[in-house]
């Protein structure tokens, strides 16, 4: 079966060519290139040619996949984009792509058809919103833009034009979920009769279209009531009932109609009498229902109400016109009908419409059954009547589209000239376009003035809003940020599609040091860099330490994350702010392998401990000697063995300090002096206990006796070796470089950024920028976490915020110059309004320990005692 686009798709985004552009800008003189200096928008955002696919789209809740389906109740018909119908029978096929469209009713009548094609040019090709077309009547307009009834299966977003005076019961029920206001031309039904008519029954007795006893106005109500001449002059016997009644216009029993017409009770009574009744040809019943039929029944005029169709009505009428015959119709102006045929047909005068009377109309006919009388009171002829745009009120949300449905007013000159351009198009057999549409485009490119002040400007562009960034190199050492449109112009991908001015031009890629993390979370900050470079701050530069010299040194040497390839010393990603520090030596706290008098004194001892080596072997040998074995052997042998861990103290003094070392340097040397010390006072005690006996008796004095003596003095001595100093001699060191950085300087704004980094890897926190940290104090965080390899709980912030990790650290604190150390304080990383770090002890009130200055000044020594 073979497809062809639907009528409405077929014209798609056909109307705002090049052509049309090139000739405004020629008329105006102006370019429709040019821009604001001030904020870069477009002067002539508008002249332009027609947006290529949809800018923007409607975001309904109501469009699931089972609207517009037959299972959902859906009785209409729509057209989305890229909609296709059966060449043949034009009987659509495929209904084509709806959500995300801005969906308008299609009422069927050149106005409203007119109006339809101009608002959705204007939604199309320049503000950019694909238009989906129902074709359906404007009675159930604000149910179908509700959220319920047929707002679920049939959702639409506007009715350009409603006739609101017999439709407003209707329409009631559901307007609380739409807007209503004045489109901007009226429209008026009305009773007609061909002009010809009236003409001829002026002439009276002359006249050769019936027998009338006097001159007639035909198109004054009054005289169909004092003379029945009137009456047959347009009797229902003059025409063919089966040609213009038509049950399906008005089914039996609706509306008092029989056989597609209805009547009056004049109409009963008259015929009562042998008379015949004036035929009045309608279209249908719910067009304006029962209030012409109240009119002509209240004013007692007999009269058949046939229904015959829209198109079956205006063919019969133009019929009647080439015949010459006599014809009373309904019809309403403005309409194209009107249009094709200027002057040739008069509207017959009714009283005039009384507000207070038109109010009481009912919108019934028939009630009391077929040509018995009405119980709508209405008797004044149809009001003027402004014709109205309905619009769902979720389009609200959408700024640009709400603002343009509010100013959309259309003249009455405006519906005239395109009625009249319609008829020209439809006469034309050149016209390829369908009348309506080129009567529509050609309105709309005649009044540019017009239609530009309807239309919202688009917003300035923004870098958050309107672009999207790439980071590329998250696991090198440095990154790199490009950009680009989130929606390029599909006809120049370097401009924007979805806003004008501002930023006009991409930003070009740069490189950072900072991490993809960082990047993430601190786009407010870093979307500035775009236009400027940052102020340099410590996170912009990095320090490497170097290996203990043979001096007992470390070089602290400062360069750039990223610096220029022709500067080292200047930074290619910010610019002023902080200078990069000079390179600082610090002492390394200990003496380094590698040192000469570490060499030195090594060997020396090395030295000593292989004669005491040989000393222990020579005493072992001799044991039996009588100078060695009155001497107790066992005991030089410890006191040997003692020089031998005093000398073993040399080599724990040197390289860098651990743990197992610190402790072990106490212990050591305190057991080599032990051992040394009690292996003479157990000689001592020995000598001691001989010679202090009065009566100078033999005394012995086992070596085991000694030995347990000896036993007694290294316990005592070695139970008071404190083994806590391990820790501190561990931090000792960086206590003494903590006072050197205080002299040289440095303040909080240089706390360990890699410090934070690795604090906030541990306990999954984002690092803060050291920019952003506040001490009043130059503060050094040491190394990690006291609670390493166990879970870390949140515990809330002393001043109040959100809960983030305590964590254990030993702290160095320079406070007024002076260095004091806090052993596990905890640190808390605080992400408010001034975002800083704070240190506080362990101590029951939690208080700041840059809170109160120290009482005494000791250099660093306090940072090494508890």
């Amino acid at each position: 079966m073979p497809t062809v686009p639907s009528q409405h798709d077929a014209v798609r985004r056909t109307c705002l060519n090049a052509a049309w552009v090139t000739s405004q800008a020629a008329v105006r003189k102006v370019d429709p290139r040019a821009r604001d200096p001030t904020t870069n928008r477009s002067l002539y955002p508008w002249l332009r040619v027609s947006v290529p696919s949809a800018r923007f789209q409607v975001h309904d809740h109501r469009m699931t996949p089972t609207v517009y389906t037959a299972a959902c109740g859906y009785k209409e018909t729509i057209y989305g984009v890229g909609s296709t119908v059966d060449a043949a029978t034009g009987t659509i096929v495929n209904q084509g792509t709806i959500p995300g469209t801005f969906v308008s009713e299609w009422g069927g009548w050149p106005t409203h058809e007119l109006t339809s094609y101009v608002n959705a040019i204007l939604l199309q090709e320049v503000l950019g919103y694909d238009v989906s077309f129902v074709h359906a009547t404007g009675t159930y307009a604000t149910e179908r833009m509700s959220t319920m009834g047929r707002g679920l299966c049939t959702p639409t977003h506007l009715n350009p034009e409603v006739w609101t005076s017999s439709q407003m019961a209707a329409l009631k029920v559901h307007a609380n979920e739409s807007t209503m206001a004045n489109v901007g031309y009226w429209g008026r039904s009305g009773l007609y009769t061909l002009q010809a008519n009236v003409d001829d029954a002026l002439r009276g007795p002359q006249s050769t279209l019936g027998n009338l006893s006097r001159p007639f106005s035909a198109d004054f109500w009054r005289e169909f009531t004092l003379s029945d001449d009137l009456i047959e002059y347009f009797s229902i016997d003059r025409h063919n009932r089966s040609r213009i009644a038509k049950a399906k216009y008005c089914p039996d029993g609706v509306g008092g109609c029989l056989d597609g017409c209805s009547k009056s009770y004049a109409c009963t009574l008259h015929e009562g009498r042998g008379k015949s009744c004036m035929l009045v040809l309608i279209m249908r019943w719910d067009y304006d229902p029962g209030y012409l039929q109240a009119i002509m029944s209240n004013r007692n005029v007999p009269a058949y109400f046939c229904s015959a169709g829209d198109s079956n009505l205006q063919e019969y009428v133009v019929e009647t016109m080439q015949r010459n015959g006599t014809i009373v119709f309904y019809h309403y102006v403005p309409d194209m009908f009107h249009t094709d045929n200027p002057g040739k047909f008069a509207r017959i005068l009714w009283p005039l419409p009384d507000p207070a009377v038109v109010a009481t109309a009912t919108g019934t006919f028939g009630e009391l059954g077929y040509g018995n009388p009405t119980t709508n009171p209405v008797d004044v002829d149809y009001p003027q009547e402004n014709l109205m745009k309905i619009y769902a009120n979720l389009l609200r949300s959408d700024e640009l589209l709400a603002h343009y449905l509010n100013q959309f007013v259309l003249t009455q000159l405006d519906v005239t000239t395109m009625l009249s351009s319609m008829a020209a198009f439809q006469a034309d057999p050149a016209t390829t376009q369908p009348a309506n549409f080129a009567a529509a485009c050609q309105w709309v490119r005649s009044n540019y003035d017009t239609w530009t002040s309807w239309l919202e400007t688009l917003p300035l562009c923004d870098i958050r809003r309107h672009m999207t960034y790439t980071m590329t190199g998250c696991n090198t050492t440095f990154r790199r940020v490009s950009f680009a449109w989130t929606r390029p112009d599909p006809t120049n991908a370097t401009l924007p599609f979805e806003c004008d001015g501002g930023i006009v031009t991409l930003p070009g890629a740069f490189q950072t040091s900072k991490s993809c993390e960082w990047l993430s979370t601190h786009e407010n900050e870093w979307t500035a860099w775009t236009s400027a470079p940052p102020h340099c701050d410590p996170s912009f530069f990095a320090y490497t330490i170097s290996s203990c010299s043979e001096a007992s040194t470390r070089e602290v040497a400062f360069a750039w994350n990223l610096p220029e390839a022709a500067n080292p010393a200047r930074s290619s990603e910010c610019t002023g702010g902080v200078a990069l520090p000079a390179n600082v030596v610090l002492d390394c706290g200990y003496v380094p392998y590698t040192s000469s008098a570490f060499v030195g004194i090594a060997v020396l001892t090395s030295v000593v401990m292989v004669l005491l080596t040989g000393l222990t072997a020579l005493v072992v040998l001799f044991r039996e000697r009588p100078i060695i074995k009155r001497s107790q052997w066992p005991l030089l042998v410890l006191m040997l063995l003692g020089g031998y861990c005093l000398c073993a103290t040399v080599f724990l003094f040197g390289g860098p300090p651990s743990p197992g070392v610190c402790g072990g340097r106490p212990f050591v040397a305190s057991l080599g002096y032990t051992t040394v010390f009690g292996s003479i006072l157990a000689k001592s005690l020995r000598v001691y206990a001989v010679f202090n006996q009065k009566a100078m008796k033999r005394v012995v004095i086992t070596v085991w006796r000694a030995l347990q003596w000896f036993i007694v003095v290294l316990g005592i001595d070695m139970g008071t070796v404190d083994t806590m100093p391990r820790r501190r001699c561990h931090i000792g060191a960086m206590d003494r470089n903590c006072r050197r950085l205080a002299g040289r300087g440095f303040s909080a704004s240089d706390l360990d950024d890699r410090a934070i980094d690795r604090l906030s890897r541990r306990h999954r926190h984002p690092a803060m920028p050291v920019e952003q940290l506040h001490l009043p104090h130059a503060v050094h965080l040491l190394e990690g976490p006291r609670h390493a390899g166990r879970r870390v709980r949140g515990v809330p912030h002393p001043e109040g915020g959100q809960r983030f990790p305590r964590v254990g650290l030993d702290v160095c604190v320079v406070v007024h110059g002076h260095c004091r150390r806090r052993r596990h304080a905890r640190a808390y990383v605080r992400h408010d309004h001034v975002p800083r770090v704070d240190i506080y002890t362990p101590s029951g009130r939690d208080s700041p320990v840059h809170g109160n200055p120290p009482r005494e000044s000791r250099g660093c020594v306090n940072c090494r005692r508890r």
